[in-house]
């Protein structure tokens, strides 16, 4: 078989883990999405305006309209309209609630852990060669976090949920970037794979389900065994929506962490535009959350170097650029706090119903809600 030859020599690592995961993955390096490829394709051949109305009717479910569409788009919503046998509407609403409750520790791990994990591998090159995220890294975190959110509110990753139209326009928005990267002579196939691959896709899904779960009790949550089973269930609905092909699709965290740990070792050492786009992340917080002066975004800076270090360990954050450990750690902290406020609060059911509210309307305020595209905060 024929790796690209970045992960000639992680593919040696990951076939010592698990060959057949390994062999499968690097196989899906050089694939795009064949279904939401082949949207992109025929309504390029489309005035603007009419490609723009059939993929409002795609995310919209809007069947009159979707009837005059291309093939391509009625078969990509069909498919991700369709559920997995294995949803579980009662459990993914557990998981709603479990993460309603505690996204503020969510909300670190997502940041410090999975997105600085996520983005330094060879996907945030493809995310860099857009120019987008490097760009408009505040409005960028804002979206991840507003993706995030609609997910978790109850059904919203059910067809016509935000969370499906956000993950499915998420879908259509990669294909149409790794259609244009794959036409400029940046990017570099025999490198790379194909831009925003399906492995690189499927690496993601696993990232911000399985191993957000397992950064958590790093922060002070111990789930139950059931909340921890509807997150699962609720995001690896999200990676179907997403494209992640059967072979390489899980249920489970398990199965996740599998798959993400064979793709982490697939990955070759950071390169610049990873260090660039983990940094950036970062250094978007302060702004995306509201953060104003000098000193306060420099002392918030400091404070997500800090848990994303310790989230990520040492090895990472050290290829990353990020600052050096100091000499108090931070977690042992937050697990304390944390599990001594949610200790109280269960003595307490009006105090801890208001902390929810707070905590949601937080969550909220710092993602990208924009009336303007007809998604109102209320």
């Amino acid at each position: 078989m024929h790796v690209p030859s970045a992960f000639a020599e992680g593919y040696e690592k990951a076939a010592a883990m698990d060959p057949a995961l390994a062999h499968l993955y690097a196989n899906y390096l050089r694939i795009g999405d064949p279904d939401a490829d082949a949207v992109i394709a025929d309504l390029a051949e489309l005035p603007a305006d009419e490609a723009r109305r059939f993929l409002r009717a795609g995310i919209e479910l809007d069947e009159d309209a979707l009837r005059q569409a291309p093939e391509s788009l009625q078969e990509l919503i069909r498919e991700a309209a369709t559920l997995p046998a294995w949803y579980d509407r009662e459990i993914a609403q557990r998981g709603c609630g479990a993460f309603l409750r505690n996204s503020d520790a969510l909300l670190s791990a997502y940041i410090g852990g999975v997105m600085v994990e996520g983005f330094s591998t060879l996907l945030g090159r493809s995310y860099a060669a857009t120019g987008y995220a490097p760009d408009d890294g505040v409005r960028w975190l804002k979206q991840e976090l507003r993706q995030l959110l609609d997910t978790f509110l109850p059904r919203g990753i059910e067809p016509s949920g935000d969370g499906w139209r956000a993950t499915l326009r998420f879908r259509i928005a990669n294909a149409q970037a790794r259609r244009l990267l794959g036409a400029s002579e940046r990017w570099q196939p025999d490198d790379w794979g194909v831009p925003i691959s399906t492995a690189h896709v499927s690496l993601w899904a696993a990232a911000r389900s399985a191993r957000l779960l397992e950064f958590l009790p790093l922060l002070g949550v111990d789930l139950e065994s059931r909340d921890r089973e509807g997150i699962m269930t609720v995001l690896s609905c999200a990676a179907h929506v997403m494209g992640v092909p059967g072979a390489l699709l899980f249920d489970n965290q398990e199965e996740g962490l599998r798959l993400f740990r064979v793709a982490a070792a697939s990955e070759p050492p950071p390169g610049a535009d990873a260090v660039a786009m983990a940094n950036r992340i970062v250094t978007s917080v302060p702004a995306a959350i509201g953060i104003d002066g000098t000193k306060a975004r420099t002392n918030l800076e400091r404070y997500v170097y800090r848990i994303s270090r310790e989230l990520i360990g040492d090895e990472t954050a050290d290829e990353l650029g990020f600052p050096q450990r100091q000499a108090l750690s931070l977690l042992p902290w937050l697990r304390a706090r944390g599990r001594i406020a949610r200790g109280l609060l269960r003595f307490s059911p009006g105090a801890a119903k208001a902390r929810d509210r707070e905590a949601f309307l937080y969550l909220l305020r710092i993602s990208d809600h924009d009336e303007s595209e007809g998604v109102s905060g209320r």
